[in-house]
Parts: structure tokens; sequence; C-alpha cells
């Protein structure tokens, strides 16, 4: 038997460094059991371990002690992490790795700590590795942590770090930060938020009947372009199957520059931004099968260049926006069979965006569109130079009477090539509102 210490020789200890004991030798700051791996002489490919509670390969209630399994395996070449039935507190991410499925057993939740933000005393600059603070004390080596250069939420100028040490007033971070300085006087702040499971420059990993719990009244927002309950970034061929992400202070689950990313059998619900978020050129994305419903913003947001994507036997529906967004070269997409309902905003909105921008080309074939939006909506509305929008055998129905919305299908001024044909419209005052001029539209 013997300790593993997955930070060992990575973190820049050193005088004036408040180390997290053994790691996990110990539970210097309450994180949970104490968290111990047995380990075979020799592994193979394709190594299985366990994580839990009681009996187990490895035995802890925490991230700390999943991260430990995931990295073993992974060094091993890959195989499957079992986390057995039970509640566990992510203080940081549990990291996905190259060739690692991790799979719940049972019931098994992660859940988010009680997190919190406060503002830097000292400015961090581009690819500056360190963090001051007012109050070290506060903070512990190994929690996640999120640098942003203004109180709102900007994208990808936000940074998501790990803490690697503590230095006298200093949050050493695991790796420079990037996209933006963090200024005093911009309002720069660091936070305790992160993604619950994430997968960063990963390929050909898995995560697996886990119910992800945000914990959103007691943590600060994070950004959907920088994580969400479930986020991978820079990843390819990876998974997400029968998860549940909710209750999230951002989104539910997002991926960036992550092709060929397959969702499957997941549900989103609860959480303050985007129920799903594919973007930032992962094309080849698959959603099948999803549940997306009651996020405060769009259930299921297209964002950059998400392209020859299929999107199958989706229930979206409660969502404070639109059902579905498409836009910024997000283009050659299949919807088929999806239920799209209940939603505030349109049901299906192609953006307004300039043509070398636009949605072209995205195909909705017998999708259930339903009682969306309100006198000033419509079930499907194209913006902007959208080209090639086809629509097939759809049922697109209303009856709200006086809160139905406004059309069936709207088509904007600059939209054209647009092919709507064999669908079931019921309920509105007006099919079809078309602004455009162009010849090429053929609505039956």
């Amino acid at each position: 038997m013997r300790l593993v210490d997955s930070w060992a020789g990575r973190l820049p200890y050193g005088e004036g460094t408040r180390e997290r004991g053994a790691m996990y030798g110990k539970s210097t700051i309450g994180l949970g059991l104490i968290t111990i791996v047995l380990i075979a002489p020799c592994w193979a490919q394709g190594v299985s371990m366990t994580v839990g509670q009681r009996e187990a390969d490895i035995v802890g209630n925490d991230n700390f002690a999943i991260q430990l399994a995931i990295d073993e395996v992974a060094k091993n070449g890959g195989g499957e992490v079992v986390i057995q039935e039970g509640e566990y507190t992510c203080y940081n991410s549990v990291f996905l790795r190259d060739n690692v499925t991790l799979r719940g057993e049972g019931e098994v939740i992660l859940r988010k700590n009680d997190g919190f933000v406060r503002e830097l005393i000292s400015d961090c600059g581009f690819y500056h590795d360190r963090v001051k603070v007012a109050d070290p004390s506060e903070w512990e080596v190994g929690w996640g942590v999120m640098l942003q250069a203004q109180p709102e939420a900007r994208g990808f100028f936000d940074n998501v770090r790990t803490i690697a040490a503590i230095e006298g007033n200093d949050l050493v971070l695991d790796s420079d930060v990037d996209g933006s300085d963090y200024t005093v006087a911009g309002g720069a702040v660091v936070a305790n938020v992160f993604p619950l499971v994430a997968a960063y420059n990963c390929n050909n990993a898995t995560v697996s009947n886990i119910i992800c719990e945000g914990n959103k009244q007691n943590n600060p927002l994070l950004n959907g372009c920088r994580g969400g309950v479930i986020y991978f970034f820079k990843s390819e061929h990876c998974e997400i199957r029968d998860c549940v992400a909710r209750n999230f202070n951002g989104d539910g689950m997002s991926w960036q520059v992550s092709p060929y990313t397959t969702v499957k059998g997941c549900t989103s619900y609860g959480n303050t931004g985007l129920g799903l978020h594919p973007g930032s050129g992962s094309h080849h994305t698959v959603i099948e099968h999803c549940e997306v419903y009651d996020n405060a913003s769009v259930g299921m947001f297209l964002c950059w260049r998400v392209a020859q994507s299929r999107f199958e036997n989706n229930h979206i529906h409660g969502n404070g926006s639109y059902g579905i967004s498409i836009g910024h070269k997000d283009t050659d997409n299949l919807f088929r069979f999806n239920v799209i309902e209940k939603n505030a905003g349109h049901g299906v909105y192609l953006r307004n965006e300039p043509d070398y921008n636009a949605g072209h080309r995205c195909t909705f074939e017998k999708n259930r569109i339903r009682n969306n939006g309100g006198p000033e909506d419509a079930a499907i509305w194209i913006d902007g130079l959208t080209t090639g929008t086809r629509i097939f055998e759809n049922e697109i129905s209303d009856d709200r009477g006086d809160d139905a919305a406004a059309y069936a299908v709207y088509i904007g001024e600059n939209a054209s090539d647009v092919i709507a044909r064999d669908n079931e419209i019921s309920g509105f005052e007006t099919v079809l509102k078309n602004d455009s001029m162009a010849d090429d539209i053929q609505v039956q």
C-alpha cells in the first residue's frame, strides 16, 4: 500500500508555501474521509478502479479522491473509474484524461462546494501565474478558481485555474493567465468557481451516469465560454452519457473547440445560463435523447462554428429564452425528431447574422414545435442573411389562443432560399410572415 499524490512534483512548494498536508494522506481542511489508494504491483491497459466512501480502491468523498483514480488509470494507458453510490463534494473540477471513462454506479452526486468571490489587491497581468488576495487563509491548495477582469461575465477573457501553492498573500496558479489583464482598477476578482467535470486538451474520454449539482444559490457566476457543470475545452471525441447537469450559476453543459463531442441521454435543468452550449468550432457534435428545461436562458445555444452536426430526439422545454438558437457559422446541421415547446422565446431562432457568419443550410425535419414564445414571436424565426433553410414534415402548433405566437414561420427581409413543405401547422393567426424579397422562398 502507498499514498499517491497526483500533484507531486508539480507544486512549487517552498518557503512561505502552505501545502495541503500530503494532499491526500490526511484531511487537513475537513474535505472528507482519508483517501488511500491500493495499487497492484502492475497495471495492464484497460484497468478499472473504484472510488467510494467505504470499500473501494480509493476511499474518499471529494474530487481529490476521484482525481487520484483517474490519474492512476490514465498513467496506465486508460480504462474505467467507477464511482460508487453517494455524494462527493467538489472543491475543484474532476479532470478527465485521455482514454478514461468516469462512470457512476447507482446514484452518484458530485456537489459544488459553497463558493465565494474576492477582489484582487494587486494587478495580475498577461501570462502572470499568481494573484494577490487580502486573506490567503480563506483559500486552499488544490482548489479551483476563476479570474475575472470585470464583475460581469466576459467570455474567454475569464480564466479558470487551480491553486498550486499559497505563498504569503499570493495564490500561485497552476499555469499562466491569458486573454486579459486583471487589474484592481478594472474590478478584477478571483472566485472559487469551476466546472464540476472538465476535459482540457483531452481525447477519447467519457463521463457517464453522474448527477452534477451546481449549488447555484451559494456560488458566483461562471460564464459558459469558460465553464458549465460539465465542460470540455480543446478536446476531441469525448462523450457525456446519461448525466444530469443541474442548478449551476452558469451553463449546464458547455463544450468549446471540441469537435466530435457526443451528448446522449442527458438532462440539463435549473441552470442560470444556457442548457446546452456547443461552440467555438465544435463541429460534428451529436446531441440525442436529452432533456433540457427550466434554464434561465436558451435551451440549446449553438455558438460559433457548430457545423455538420446532428440533433435528434431531444426534449427542449420551459426555458427562459429561445428553445434553440443558431447563428455564427453554424452551418449544415440537422435537427430531427425533437420536441421544442413552452420556451419563452422563439422555438427555433436563426440569428441576425451577415452572410459570412449566418447559420446556412440547416434542416428541420419531423420535429414537434409548439406553444413557444408570445404575440411577438414565431415558432421558427429566420433572421439575417441566412440561406438554405429547410423545414420538412414538422408539427408546428400553438393552442394558447390570444397568447399564441404571432407566426408559425417568420422569414426576415434578408433571408433567402427557404423551402418549407409537408408541415402540419395549426393555431396561428398568421402561418407565414415573409418580409424577404428573395424569389427562392418556397413555403407550401
